[in-house]
Formats: C-alpha cells, sequence, structure tokens
C-alpha cells in the first residue's frame, strides 16, 4: 500500500479497504460492506491501537500514519522523533499557513515575528489610523491609578520641582499616604510604592517598601520626579531628630535602577544601608526586581559599621579565625542592672545579699558580643543577615 498523506475527512472507503483485513473479519465480519466516514476512519485507527497488531501500516516505510505525522506529538516526545533530532519534527501546515509561507526555510522567530507584525499593523489601521504617534503610551500595564484623594492631616507645599509633605501629631491613613505618594501616573514610583509583591532571587515576598513609607509623626518627605527623601523618623534609643535624614530613594532613568538607601544615627553619624531594585516595566505584574548581586555584603557592611564603628571597613574575615573583642571590665552595677532587665532575681548576683558577687552565664553576651558577632561576617558565609533570628 502507498500511504496517502491527507486529512482523515477525506479518506475513502476504497482507501481503507487494503486495512479491513488487519482489524480482523472475525471480529468485524461485516467491515467490508460499510461506507468509511470520518468518523469510522477516526474509530477505525484508535481501535487498531488498541486491539490491533504491532506491526506498522506499511511495512516498507515503517510510518504509522496518524501518529507519525501528528508534529504536537512529536514536539512533546523526543522520543517520537527520528533519529530523537529536534530539527526533523514535521510540522504540518494548513491551507492558509501554506498559503502565506513564502520563504524557503524561514526561521520561526521570523515566522512568529511576521504574524505579530501583521497583527500590529491591523490593530493601528483600524484604531489609529495607521498612525503610531497616536497610539497612548504608559510605563506599564496595571490598574488605571484612581483619582489621588486628598490626603489629610497633612500640610503640602512646592520648593521649585520638588513638592514637601509634612506630618504631624496627627497622621493620614496608610492606604490614603501611599496613594498620595505613588501619584496619578504609571511611574516607577508607583510601581515600587503600590506593588503587592516584588521579586527577590526566585521568590516572591511582600513588598517591604509599603512597611518603609507608612506616614510617622514629624516626618518631612520632599517628592520630585527621580527621587524621595524622607528627614525624621522614631528612633530605638535617644532623642528623636527632625532634621535627620532617614531614608533616601533615587532612580536612574538610564538603568531603571533604583536605590534605597536607610540610615541609622550612630553617636551622631549615619551609617547607611543601601537596597537596589530594578524597575522592569515590561513585566506589569511584577515591575519591581531586588538585585540580588552584592545585597549580603552590603547588608553586612552596614552592621559592621554600625557596631564597630562608622569609619571601619570590614575586613575579609575567615571562618577558621580566632575572634577576638575588646577588654572588657565587669563592674557590679552593670551584672545587677542585666539581671533586673532579664528578670534574674537570684541573690548571688545582688550587691545587697553577697560580699562577693558573680554574673550568670547570660552576661557572658554582653562582655563578648563584639567578638561572637563578627563569627557572622567572613565572607565564605552567604546568607543575609536579615535571616538571623536575634539579629
Amino acid at each position: 500500500m502507498t500511504p496517502n498523506w491527507q486529512s482523515f475527512g477525506r479518506l475513502k472507503v476504497n482507501t481503507l479497504k487494503p486495512l479491513y483485513p488487519q482489524y480482523g473479519t472475525h471480529r468485524w465480519p461485516r467491515q467490508a460492506e460499510i461506507a468509511g466516514t470520518r468518523e469510522n476512519a477516526t474509530t477505525a485507527w484508535s481501535i487498531r491501537h488498541r486491539y490491533g497488531p504491532a506491526a506498522d501500516v506499511d511495512p516498507a516505510r515503517r510510518v504509522d500514519v496518524p501518529t507519525g505525522f501528528d508534529s504536537l506529538w512529536a514536539a512533546e516526545d523526543i522520543e517520537a522523533v527520528f533519529d530523537q533530532d529536534p530539527q526533523r519534527v514535521c510540522i504540518l501546515q494548513g491551507p492558509m499557513a501554506v498559503k502565506h509561507s513564502t520563504v524557503k526555510d524561514q526561521p520561526i522567530k521570523e515566522m512568529l515575528g511576521d504574524v505579530n507584525d501583521s497583527l500590529i499593523k491591523r490593530l493601528l489601521d483600524s484604531k489609529y489610523a495607521g498612525d503610531a504617534s497616536k497610539v497612548p503610551t504608559v510605563d506599564y500595564l496595571a490598574d488605571r491609578p484612581t483619582t489621588v484623594p486628598s490626603c489629610s492631616n497633612v500640610t503640602v507645599s512646592k520648593s521649585g520641582e520638588t513638592t514637601v509633605y509634612e506630618f504631624g501629631t496627627a497622621l493620614p491613613t496608610a492606604s490614603e499616604w501611599l496613594e498620595t505618594l505613588a501619584g496619578p501616573q504609571l511611574s516607577w514610583l508607583r510601581a515600587l510604592v503600590m506593588s503587592p509583591t516584588i521579586v527577590q532571587g526566585t521568590a516572591y515576598i511582600d513588598n517591604p517598601m509599603r512597611r518603609l513609607l507608612i506616614p510617622r509623626p514629624n516626618q518631612k518627605v520632599h517628592v520630585s520626579a527621580s527621587s524621595v527623601v524622607i528627614y525624621g523618623a522614631a528612633r530605638s534609643f535617644g532623642e528623636h531628630k527632625p532634621e535627620f535624614k532617614a531614608v533616601e530613594i533615587t532612580q536612574s532613568s538610564s538603568t531603571n535602577v533604583i536605590s534605597v538607601t536607610m540610615y541609622e544615627d550612630r553617636q551622631d553619624s549615619s551609617v547607611a544601608l543601601p537596597l537596589l531594585f530594578q524597575y522592569t516595566p515590561s513585566q506589569g505584574s511584577n515591575p519591581i526586581h531586588e538585585v540580588s548581586e552584592g545585597r549580603n555584603t552590603r547588608i553586612k557592611e552596614f552592621y559592621w559599621k554600625l557596631w564597630y564603628g562608622d569609619d571601619s571597613t570590614m575586613p575579609g574575615l575567615d571562618v577558621s579565625e580566632v575572634f577576638e573583642g575588646p577588654e572588657v571590665t565587669i563592674e557590679a552595677a552593670a551584672v545587677e542592672q542585666f539581671c533586673a532587665v532579664v528578670g534574674n532575681q537570684s541573690e548571688a548576683f545582688k550587691t545587697a545579699r553577697t560580699d562577693k558577687i558573680t554574673a550568670p552565664m547570660d552576661f557572658a553576651i554582653v562582655t563578648g558580643w563584639q567578638a561572637i558577632m563578627k563569627s557572622i561576617f567572613p565572607t565564605s558565609i552567604r546568607r543575609s543577615l536579615h535571616r538571623r533570628n536575634h539579629l
């Protein structure tokens, strides 16, 4: 039999007759008398594969018509391709594809590109009279920003191209303020502030910027087209400084890199913790990606300066080194204060109860913390310090 490369819808009874004996007349004695339709042909092929012999339809060519030339089947299973060669996957073209296939050996990239260009051209012609300059542009695809509500309890002023927002003791709600800060346009700032999640490595995490930028008492926020600077912040210890620069956010229009720098006041000296984000407007669902390269090193350098001196540089440490701290004099008053804070009421640690006061084992953390904490700074320890439990 000569294979007939045509669709099952065109198979006729004369084409199927040579195949009938293979299905066994003892099972279906009237098969040679029944005219074949497309449904009959499809059923016959399925029965042949389910119950028929293992031999191919055409022993000379060793080709099984219904599966050997099914391009989707071959594309999904490399074992189905001749010699397991991806270049030999047979692609069956429909009549419309054949009509427009005018170039020999055209790469699939060009084919799909032509389809894409054709769709764009038709859309331009139907909606914008073929004029691409009339097409509206946005930074990234997202929900249209709602009308920015009037933000209560905020004083707004202008200084050149910069808008200054000042908070008092009464604050607006976080949602009102973040919507105001994000602005009415789809931009890098709106993506940074309003995205519910960001991409960190291979994971999606809750956007930390939304926690960082919530309103706080007596802050000033300076907003321009390429930056946000926040002055004044609540400190964990010491006087609150209204003019202290707490956060600075800048965006580079050439690289779309967003730099978010947080500052900590260390003995009247500012220590910076920079984090970098890549603004990727082509990915509308997650346009903000944190830059992982160098992230752990930047965090380590911040904590080194915070703990060991803002003018010191983090050395290259090895895990096999012996870490030493400064010499410490243990005073009875310090031990008593420590025990009072942690709730240790043992009389062995009170000067009123004993002449020779001792220190609890927990106090070793107080005296040796500098040497202990150096053990997390070796370059071979790559995990982020922010993931440490008690940091």
